[in-house]
């Protein structure tokens, strides 16, 4: 097991002895601009992040991060931010006994890009006990009964047959979307990026160019390509080589995002915070967007083509866009 996300740290960065005010990499108004995002979601749609073990700055980064793009204050006081624990009861972020720093990381990236995408909507973290396969499980399905979207910020093989099987009936026509990073580096296709009902996310960068029609040049960055073994392609899913579901079904920036962790500005990379932005997205949509099948019904796809993956597969020659789908397309809202 293990989360997913490459992190490149500078603290604010300080050139001929003068502090930069505006924390460099890309903010929200950037990420919103870049997918003709214009709504800012409900007070009454909950985005849900799940993470391992306990996370006692998280509520406090998310104050630096708001405060910082004038997002307005979500905290556990005014009802906005709730911590859970693995099972569903109400606990304090600190609760946990355990601590993970790639988990705390990626609460941070969860909460922020959360914010950033849906300022309006309610913010939930549910807590595993532990990093292992069966409480991450046990806190995902609670996340299930939690929001309208949940973004898990992990995978695990997909030969845990009794987590998957879990998960998979508590997610199955529930009406909430499962957000979850594919992973970062030439590895095993994990679940439950791996799934039909899951957006399993590999990352773009952007190249600002006004001569383009999205005013962008968008290419795929990284992420894990390759089928699952368990789970069957779709009639929606174009051939592309595999009887199986391909692993990707979304991208999403993840390059030079501006997150606030650890005390510093950092710029982060990588699928957890294309997952991060997508489930901000989602809650965006408000529940119009469950399936990445949904999109395709509503044609709401950016199509990639220049780029490749860490298994150094193209979305030209490995996702061919066919009939309005495509793995590494965007869910565009």
């Amino acid at each position: 097991m293990r989360n997913f996300y490459t992190m490149t740290l500078f603290t604010l960065c300080v050139l001929m002895g003068v502090a930069h005010a505006t924390p460099l990499g890309w903010n929200p108004t950037n990420i919103r601009g870049f997918y003709s995002l214009t709504n800012h979601g409900a007070s009454s749609t909950h985005i849900v992040i799940v993470v391992s073990g306990k996370v006692p700055d998280a509520e406090a980064n998310l104050a630096v991060y708001r405060s910082q793009f004038s997002l307005g204050a979500c905290t556990v006081a005014n009802a906005c931010l709730h911590f859970w624990g693995q099972s569903g009861s109400a606990i304090t972020a600190s609760t946990p006994a355990n601590a993970y720093a790639a988990d705390k990381t990626a609460a941070d990236s969860g909460l922020q890009m959360a914010s950033a995408m849906c300022k309006n909507c309610k913010l939930d973290v549910v807590l595993a006990d532990s990093n292992g396969v069966a409480d991450r499980a046990t806190a995902l399905i609670t996340g299930a009964g939690k929001g309208l979207v949940v973004h898990a910020t992990f995978g695990f093989a997909e030969s845990n047959t009794t987590q998957v099987n879990s998960i998979e009936s508590a997610f199955s026509g529930s009406g909430v979307a499962l957000v979850a990073p594919t992973g970062d580096g030439n590895g095993a296709v994990q679940y439950p990026a791996s799934s039909r009902i899951a957006f399993g996310m590999s990352y773009t960068s952007i190249a600002l160019d006004a001569s383009k029609p999205r005013g962008l040049v968008e290419t795929l960055a990284g992420g894990r390509g390759g089928f699952s073994a368990i789970f069957a392609r779709p009639a929606i899913e174009p051939n592309i080589g595999s009887a199986n579901h391909a692993a990707t079904t979304s991208a999403v920036v993840g390059t030079n995002v501006a997150i606030f962790t650890s005390g510093a500005w950092t710029t982060l990379q990588g699928t957890q915070i294309a997952s991060s932005v997508m489930a901000g997205l989602l809650g965006a949509a408000g529940g119009a967007i469950v399936l990445p099948s949904d999109a395709v019904t509503l044609n709401q796809f950016f199509t990639l083509t220049l780029g490749q993956d860490d298994n150094a597969n193209s979305p030209a020659a490995t996702f061919n866009k066919g009939d309005g789908w495509s793995p590494v397309d965007f869910t565009g809202l």
